[in-house]
């Protein structure tokens, strides 16, 4: 289960009320959302203009919209599930930057009882909100119950292999060049997580993890994604996600 929060989402309240908010979700958020758990898409041309729709099938995840709260859901613990996490989270998390939207997640894993009611319950989304509100930035990272299940499985080394092999076998110069991009998706980061609030000033402590960088498919920079604020918080996360960027960048060139 891959949980995201939109960050500002209290200002954007305050600042569009309900409506203008709702209109915001249903026009840019919604779309970015679809295309996600899709993973899939196609073009469709209406009155002589293409538009990509999303394609749902065997190759999507699930997904349930709550407030400012975004569900992923693949509903197994094979590879192919965690492939499909891993892409739609990382899909997700790229557009939040490039709509000025920032979104911080987590990828949890557990057990879950779904039904036909819709009713979710279980461990992976207890482990998924615990890890995703733990973190001091606007990013996504596998929380430590689900790095220490991928490791077990040795789905990050195969993830990079799976990607490496389909770049070795493919003949279109740019698909292979974005398998190879996809291959360095999870990224080993010491994560920016909440310390104690009584400290003065409040530190950031980190924990080494595996997270998604974002980076290589967004050429926007993470600043113009945030608002000016006077909030320390606010300030602190706007710090740490900036400092993840100039980090990736400089690994990815």
């Amino acid at each position: 289960v891959a949980m995201f929060d939109y960050l500002g989402f209290k200002a954007q309240l305050e600042k569009k009320g309900t409506t203008g908010l709702y209109q915001l979700y249903n026009n840019g958020l919604y779309p970015i959302i679809l295309e996600s758990a899709a993973l899939k898409t196609k073009t469709v041309q209406v009155e002589g203009k293409g538009y990509l729709v999303p394609v749902f099938g065997p190759h999507s995840v699930e997904y349930r919209i709550f407030s400012d709260t975004v569900l992923f859901l693949a509903i197994g613990h094979s590879f192919e599930d965690f492939f499909r996490i891993v892409s739609a989270s990382h899909s997700f998390l790229c557009s939040g930057f490039g709509m000025t939207m920032p979104l911080r997640g987590a990828i949890g894993y557990g057990d879950i009882v779904w039904d036909n009611k819709s009713i979710l319950v279980g461990r992976a989304i207890v482990d998924a909100y615990l890890g995703e509100a733990a973190q001091v930035w606007s990013g996504c990272a596998l929380t430590p119950v689900c790095q220490e299940f991928a490791e077990e499985k040795g789905y990050i080394d195969l993830y990079q292999k799976v990607l490496e092999r389909a770049a070795e076998q493919e003949k279109d110069e740019a698909a292979k060049d974005n398998y190879r991009s996809a291959k360095r998706r999870i990224v080993r980061y010491e994560i920016p997580v909440k310390g104690n609030p009584k400290e003065t000033p409040v530190v950031s402590p980190t924990r080494t993890g595996y997270a998604l960088d974002w980076t290589l498919n967004c050429d926007c920079a993470c600043e113009s994604a945030f608002g000016e604020t006077s909030d320390p918080h606010a300030q602190t996360i706007i710090k740490n996600t900036m400092e993840f960027e100039k980090w990736a960048r400089s690994k990815n060139r």
